[in-house]
């Protein structure tokens, strides 16, 4: 089986029978062809209709989910989230750059205590944003401690593994 998610748009290449689908949060499946809406639960299975459905849960994007005929499948399902706090993107983004410009600040100013307290509040905020944890690197730095500097590095290497900065940084570190 063969699944490819663009966009939001989910095609199943199967052949003929039936398609299930799982996911890790409850929400609604509407049949576009029908119109019939069916409530589903993350712990029990979605069968999904011949004609196309559009799969819907809570602060996720929608996800249209396209089902040619063919074999037994099941699809497992995660959409990305609407956003990262539950705000708009726009104001996520004007949160996240408000934050990064005030540790960036006390950073500069060698204010550690108003850099640490300024990344606690993003990470709280935004915990799923692991370019922060150059940022936090950072602020171990200026607090003195370069072993959780050099952790927070690795940590951001993992999800961003082509930030130069990050890399540079490490050896460095390492190197010292």
């Amino acid at each position: 089986m063969r699944t490819i998610c663009v966009l939001g748009v989910l095609l199943a290449s199967v052949s003929e029978a039936q398609v299930v689908v799982r996911t890790n949060e409850p929400g609604e499946m509407t049949n576009l062809t029908t119109g019939e809406t069916t409530s589903f639960s993350s712990s029990e299975p979605i069968l999904l209709p011949k004609e196309p459905a559009l799969l819907s849960m809570n602060n996720r994007f929608p996800v249209l989910v396209l089902t040619p005929h063919g074999t037994n499948s099941e699809i497992r399902i995660n959409p990305p989230q609407r956003s990262a706090s539950g705000n708009s993107y726009e104001k996520d983004l004007s949160q996240l750059l408000e934050g990064y410009t005030a540790v960036r600040a006390a950073l500069q100013g060698k204010n550690a205590h108003k850099a640490r307290v300024e990344i606690n509040g993003l990470r709280r905020s935004f915990p799923s944003v692991r370019f922060l944890s150059f940022l936090e690197a950072n602020v171990c730095l200026l607090e003195g401690n370069s072993a959780r500097a050099i952790e927070h590095l690795k940590t951001g290497l993992k999800a961003h593994p082509n930030f130069e900065e990050g890399k540079q940084l490490l050896q460095k570190l390492e190197g010292a």
